[in-house]
C-alpha cells in the first residue's frame, strides 16, 4: 500500500486521507477480486491444491503478482488465463511509495475513474466525494501510454531474439521483469545472452519506475501560452 498509508495508519487521525483510504478499499477489492478469479480459472485443475489450500494458495498469488513475486505453486501447471490475469496485476502494481513496480494502483483508479466520467458525460472525475483536477488524469493516460509502449517495444524486440519459444511465456517475462515482480515460468535460464541482458535492462526500468521515468520525462516548464481551442473527430 505505501509508506505513505502506513504513516498514516500509525500516526494518530482524525480521519485518513483520501489517499489512504482509496489504497486500503482498493487493496481489498483487488485482493477479493483476484482471488475469486484465479479459483475461477482454476477450477477444473489442480494446480491450486484443494480444499483449504485452493483458497490460500489463490489468496497468495493475487497478492503476490502485485508486490513480492513469490509462488507458493508450480505456475506452469495454470491455464493461460491466470497467466493472463497476473500479468494485468503485475502492470497495475501496488501503490505509490511502496517497493513494488507496475503504473500504480491509483494510477489505474484514475484511469477507470477518467473512463466513467466520459460514459456518464462528465467534464470532472470523482472519487470518494471529491472532485480531481484534469490533470491528475493526463498524468495518469501518459504513464500506461508509456508504459504500454515499453511492453509493446520490449516483447517484440525479445520475440525476434527468442522465435522459437511460446509468444506467452516470453511476454509474461517481460511483464514480471517490468514489474520488478520476480515471476518466471522457467524460460529465464533458457534465453540467450543478448535477451538475458535485456531482460536486466528491463529490471533496471521497472525498479526507476515508469511513473518515475514520466514524469521526469514530463518536468520540463510549461510556456505561459495558451492556443485556440479545437475539436477532433474520434470514433
Amino acid at each position: 500500500m505505501g509508506f505513505i498509508v502506513i504513516y498514516e495508519l500509525m500516526t494518530p487521525q482524525k480521519r485518513l486521507s483520501i489517499h489512504s483510504r482509496l489504497m486500503i478499499y482498493g487493496t481489498l477489492f483487488l485482493l477479493i477480486l483476484g482471488t475469486l478469479a484465479l479459483l475461477l480459472f482454476e477450477r477444473n485443475a489442480s494446480s491450486l491444491g484443494s480444499g483449504l489450500n485452493r483458497i490460500t494458495s489463490a489468496f497468495f498469488q493475487a497478492a503476490t503478482t502485485r508486490t513480492a513475486g513469490f509462488n507458493s505453486i508450480d505456475l506452469n501447471e495454470m491455464s493461460h488465463a491466470s497467466h493472463v490475469f497476473m500479468m494485468i496485476n503485475m502492470v497495475i502494481g501496488a501503490g505509490p511509495g511502496s517497493t513494488a513496480g507496475g503504473i500504480r494502483f491509483t494510477t489505474f483508479i484514475l484511469l477507470l475513474t477518467g473512463l466513467f466520467a466520459v460514459l456518464q458525460g462528465r467534464d470532472s472525475t470523482r472519487l470518494l466525494g471529491r472532485t480531481l483536477d484534469v490533470e491528475h488524469l493526463l498524468r495518469a493516460s501518459g504513464i500506461l501510454i508509456l508504459t504500454l509502449a515499453l511492453l509493446t517495444g520490449i516483447c517484440i524486440l525479445l520475440l525476434a531474439l527468442e522465435s522459437e519459444q511460446d509468444p506467452l511465456v516470453v511476454i509474461f517475462e517481460v511483464v514480471s521483469a517490468l514489474g520488478t515482480v520476480g515471476l518466471s515460468l522457467g524460460l529465464t535460464g533458457d534465453l540467450q545472452i543478448a535477451s538475458k541482458l535485456l531482460i536486466i535492462c528491463v529490471m533496471l526500468i521497472g525498479k526507476v519506475s515508469p511513473v518515475l521515468l514520466f514524469t521526469a520525462l514530463a518536468s520540463r516548464p510549461e510556456r505561459p501560452i495558451r492556443y485556440a481551442g479545437g475539436r477532433i473527430a474520434l470514433g
